[in-house]
């Protein structure tokens, strides 16, 4: 079971410290930073894992529609104020899991921000898929 994926279901790119595990006891044992409520463990239970065959972007892909958008600066102001794991991981990773919570938490913001649909998020996806 893939505690963070569901986590990251209920509660989109929340805020805690510690590994989820894959137990009851290390799911209460999180330090749970986020203002908004931890969800509880039926519920967790109850969310589904990720879909089991991800898709893989480039980061210089992405960035490259990004700037072509116009909106680079944007993504950086937006990953300067995400959590030091996700800052982290971009500047080093050399794909992205299209699974990965960080990354979908990260694609949600940019999405809200930018007021993209559903449809222009995809298209946009779909230009930095591997």
């Amino acid at each position: 079971m893939d505690i963070a994926w569901r986590i990251h279901m209920l509660v989109p790119a929340a805020a805690y410290d510690g590994a989820p595990g894959s137990t009851e006891e290390e799911y209460d044992a999180l330090d749970w930073k986020d203002p908004r409520p931890k969800p509880a463990w039926q519920d967790i239970i109850e969310t589904d894992d990720p879909p089991p065959n991800p898709v893989f972007y480039s980061p210089d892909k992405l960035i490259q529609v990004v700037d072509a958008m116009g909106k680079a600066e944007e993504l950086e102001a937006m990953l300067a104020q995400a959590p030091a794991r996700i800052r982290l991981r971009w500047q080093k990773v050399n794909e992205f899991n299209g699974n990965d919570q960080d990354f979908q938490a990260m694609i949600a913001t940019v999405q809200a921000a930018w007021g993209l649909t559903d449809e222009q998020r995809d298209a946009l996806l779909a230009q930095a898929r591997i």
